[in-house]
């Protein structure tokens, strides 16, 4: 199957290269003006559905009954200034 789209590609690569020769270099860089843009489409048009299909990698907040948002990982938010401290605990070598 994969010999069969790389075998599929070279000769529409061969064929579009022909196609390109024969209508002179005006009327290619036209075509190429096209194509390029129409790629630039396809590729954002690609990124934004990965991006939309993608599952969410955050972890769920909670809000707590005083109005603070709390993690899983212990980490309150107090506000739109809230500071956040986190304590890394090292163990101790003797």
């Amino acid at each position: 199957m994969k010999l069969l789209v790389a075998v599929v590609f070279v000769v529409a690569l061969v064929a579009a290269g022909i196609f390109f020769l024969n209508q002179g270099l005006s009327r290619a860089n036209q075509f190429a003006g096209i194509g390029s843009f129409l790629l630039a489409l396809l590729v954002a048009g690609s990124t934004a559905m990965n991006a939309v299909r993608r599952p969410s990698t955050r972890e769920p907040e909670t809000v707590t009954k005083d109005g603070n948002t709390a993690t899983n990982s212990g980490v309150v938010s107090m506000g739109p200034n809230a500071v956040h401290h986190t304590v890394i605990k090292k163990p101790r070598w003797r």
